[in-house]
């Protein structure tokens, strides 16, 4: 096994409401899936990593792990620090750049609806920056560049020269996102938590299609590399075609050949997915799924 540490954040704050615990779909078609998501992400990297290392807020931990007991090595609470932006959906993503913040050591940070099916390659996990992929510039990352350009109260000098001098809205994919340059990441998470910080008043009048997260995650990544000029290693290559960029990332008919799944957000969308993930969790870890199954029916998730 590999000695890196990888870790997975999980911030309860943008799931939760009045009326299911913790969190509910996370914009799966069905929140089981959710759960099973979180499990089976979980499990595949801890058959290829002997450091996992959740980082969450306490009802993350008490759903993760002491209701659905999933073998993460280590539990820090850090993301009870962001209670000051609790009621915040469109933050979504903040736990995760916390998460950044508080590494001392090297890091590859997964999210939760990643699936490995072999370790990452030493050309990643050595490097000083990796991330996914690059995602092309494509009609979606325009308008949400414009926008900021267009109307927040403070756009970053990082964002500024990088879009000055190159005109792009491409950026890279942070399914996977780390490195060993703790420096750089303590430099990015500072100048994210400000870009947050100075726009927080626009964050209701945001209008549907306009994410603001991808902006202080990825783009800004991008940016300060590009300033800083650091490179950065990628898992993927860059797709030829900007509309079929996540394509080849959910196919779950080639298993366990296809190293690498990731299913952005409209897969989730799609109950079929959501299947193709309780069908690997059933054949891959019975006792994960029956579990499950067995809160659900109980009314206890």
């Amino acid at each position: 096994m590999s000695p890196i540490k990888v870790v997975h954040s999980f911030w309860s704050t943008p799931y939760n409401n009045k009326n299911q615990f913790c969190f509910n779909k996370g914009n799966w078609v069905h929140r089981v899936f959710n759960y099973m998501s979180w499990t089976l992400s979980c499990l595949k990297l801890r058959e290829f990593y002997d450091e996992v290392e959740l980082v969450t807020d306490h009802n993350g931990k008490m759903l993760l792990i002491d209701i659905l007991q999933l073998p993460y090595t280590t539990v820090k609470l850090d993301l009870e620090t962001l209670k000051p932006y609790v009621g915040m959906p469109q933050l979504w993503s903040l736990g995760k750049i916390k998460a950044y913040a508080i590494q001392d050591e090297p890091f590859i940070h997964v999210d939760g609806d990643v699936y490995i099916y072999k370790p990452f390659p030493e050309n990643i996990v050595n490097s000083s920056l990796l991330c996914q992929q690059v995602e092309p510039e494509n009609k979606f990352h325009t308008s949400n560049v414009k926008y900021l350009f267009d109307h927040l109260d403070y756009i970053p000098s990082d964002i500024k020269k990088y879009h000055k001098e190159t005109t792009n809205c491409s950026q890279h994919n942070a399914g996977i996102i780390g490195g060993h340059d703790l420096d750089f990441f303590k430099k990015y998470t500072t100048k994210a938590f400000k870009f947050v910080d100075k726009n927080l008043s626009h964050l209701s009048k945001l209008p549907k299609g306009i994410i603001f997260p991808t902006l202080f995650e990825q783009y800004l990544f991008t940016a300060i590399a590009y300033t800083n000029k650091k490179e950065i290693s990628t898992l993927l290559e860059t797709p030829t075609n900007s509309n079929h960029t996540f394509s080849n990332l959910s196919d779950f008919h080639d298993l366990p050949h296809t190293p690498f799944i990731h299913l952005i957000s409209f897969f989730k969308e799609d109950f079929s997915y959501g299947e193709f993930i309780a069908q690997r969790l059933w054949y891959e870890y019975p006792k994960y799924y029956v579990r499950i199954i067995s809160l659900m029916k109980a009314n206890k998730i």
